[in-house]
């Protein structure tokens, strides 16, 4: 196009219906390879994210954190949930090929053996690459909102005189400002007598958190190293886990339970 046309043109595409595209002799045979490559991508894929997702809750390893932002990394796993040698181990850690042979010997069903049809395999890969995306995006789009809501959980649950408003203010402009390294500003609504003795035991709450994380949590740094943020986000998600099994039926508090999220997105056959 940039041969033909040169930098400056426009773009421009329609929708044509299935029966005009195609030769009526070639019809059948084309729906029915398409509807079965979809089927045979749909169920890889699935099966590709369950194991994923259970690796990570079992072994969060850097080099694995690093390897679900990348097409390639999700292009061998569904080599192997194909049953196929992986033709690339660029990111797979040590023990990844030992944990799966154990995954799919405890559930058989993790194996997907239909061969597929002929150039399915690109179709696997573009798969593959939107998997990556999906991924990425679940990190970078939601890291902000369960940090501060985790945040102000607490803080709640720490401080159960100071009015909800201020929490939300300390949580927003101080305590995500540190953790993420930003600039932390202490609230003005702040009134309490004790205030220093209250900052203080904020700051010491999230001085560990802020170690998790170890990155300036930009957008753009998100973006370049989602990986990062996983290990505070599973320490986030452990501990409100505690907190729902050391709740009991008549465990009478002041706030509800904290909400459970995966960190991950999660599968289905709408991916």
């Amino acid at each position: 196009m940039d041969q033909n046309l040169g930098q400056e043109y426009m773009a421009y595409t329609r929708k044509i219906p299935f029966g005009n595209c195609v030769h009526d002799a070639y019809m059948d045979i084309l729906k029915t390879k398409i509807i079965t490559t979809c089927r045979d991508v749909r169920h890889i894929i699935l099966r590709a994210k369950l194991f994923i997702n259970f690796y990570v809750l079992q072994y969060p390893q850097e080099n694995l954190l690093r390897g679900i932002f990348h097409q390639q990394f999700w292009y061998t796993v569904c080599q192997l949930v194909n049953n196929r040698r992986p033709t690339n181990s660029r990111y797979l850690p040590e023990n990844f090929l030992e944990v799966w042979d154990e995954f799919r010997r405890q559930y058989p069903q993790a194996l997907y053996r239909t061969r597929l049809v002929s150039g399915a395999s690109q179709c696997l890969a573009e798969a593959c690459t939107e998997l990556s995306t999906s991924y990425t995006n679940a990190i970078v789009e939601h890291f902000e909102k369960k940090l501060i809501y985790y945040l102000k959980y607490r803080l709640q649950n720490m401080f159960v005189t100071i009015e909800r408003k201020v929490i939300n203010d300390i949580a927003e402009k101080y305590c995500y400002q540190l953790i993420y390294q930003g600039t932390p500003e202490w609230p003005n609504t702040v009134n309490e007598l004790n205030i220093q003795d209250i900052r203080q035991r904020i700051t010491n709450f999230c001085l560990p958190l802020r170690d998790l994380l170890n990155i300036r949590a930009t957008l753009v740094t998100l973006s370049q190293s989602p990986n990062k943020t996983i290990p505070l986000l599973l320490f986030l998600l452990a501990e409100s886990e505690q907190d729902h099994r050391n709740s009991t039926p008549y465990d009478v508090r002041r706030l509800p339970l904290p909400r459970l999220s995966s960190v991950l997105p999660s599968p289905n056959y709408h991916w």
